[in-house]
């Protein structure tokens, strides 16, 4: 390693001996990098990242996990008839008379949490499962000949197509070609990316309507899902644009070692 700094030039001295990049230097007049030893670099960058990547991913489907078994916490109190909020308040009455509290209705609260709970706790679980696929913990079952795998991961097969059809506004030149549909979301970002963005998309109506009817505590508690699928879709996306820029290193030659 130290033959390595001192040909690639006095900054290196400032980088860690195991990492890849000490032999990568700011300068241009250094020695060339061979392909074998440029091959040896882009490797083990790759290794570091897929090390990251994992780490990243298992805290993920750590905090989806919480956020799923937290969800479920409140369930037990409401079926016994326990919880504080046990009950849900309305209220109907013509605006020509005096109002009492016989005009009060009383809803038991746990078929609506119920009802909430499948649609955020789905949205959790469906994007913890994607996470799990990508940690290996679990599998996507292969399909018989002829039905073929999406490129959407864990995404059920009955939603592939219309993720595929997402597509950005078409560029003023798409316009002027003619081509007015635009370029596939799927393409640019990728499709399990898509997947998880949908997913995130899904889960802010719910705390929207129910910050708008009045309950902004019940609103917090649902927006917890949204709040985590946006912090899973950035990860995501800014694991995917690593990957790929790392993966563009191995398409090209460097004549030296600053490149």
């Amino acid at each position: 390693m130290e033959n390595v700094k001192r040909r690639a030039g006095f900054k290196a001295e400032r980088l860690d001996d195991d990492s890849p990049l000490a032999v990568l230097d700011d300068h241009g007049d250094a020695e060339p990098l061979d392909d074998a030893e440029q091959a040896k670099i882009i490797q083990e960058l790759s290794e570091m990242n897929e090390k990251s990547n994992y780490l990243y991913r298992a805290l993920l489907f750590f905090m989806l996990s919480l956020v799923f078994i937290v969800y479920m916490t409140p369930i037990p109190a409401y079926l016994a008839g326990t919880h504080p909020e046990n009950h849900l308040t309305m209220f109907f009455s013509p605006h020509h008379h005096e109002h009492t509290h016989e005009d009060l209705i009383y809803l038991p609260a746990a078929p609506f949490y119920l009802f909430f709970f499948l649609i955020q706790g789905g949205l959790v679980f469906a994007a913890a499962y994607e996470t799990a696929e990508r940690l290996n913990i679990v599998k996507i079952p292969s399909k018989a000949y002829p039905l073929q795998p999406h490129r959407f991961g864990t995404a059920p097969d009955w939603l592939a197509p219309a993720l595929e059809d997402i597509r950005l506004a078409p560029s003023e030149k798409e316009k002027k070609d003619g081509e007015g549909k635009g370029e596939r979301v799927a393409t640019r970002v990728g499709g399990r990316l898509v997947y998880v963005i949908f997913l995130t998309v899904l889960s802010t109506p719910l705390p929207l309507l129910t910050f708008g009817a009045g309950s902004f505590t019940n609103a917090g508690w649902w927006a917890i899902t949204p709040a985590v699928l946006t912090v899973v879709s950035l990860v995501e996306w800014w694991i995917g644009k690593v990957t790929s820029e790392t993966q563009g290193l191995a398409t090209m030659k460097y004549s030296y070692r600053g490149a």
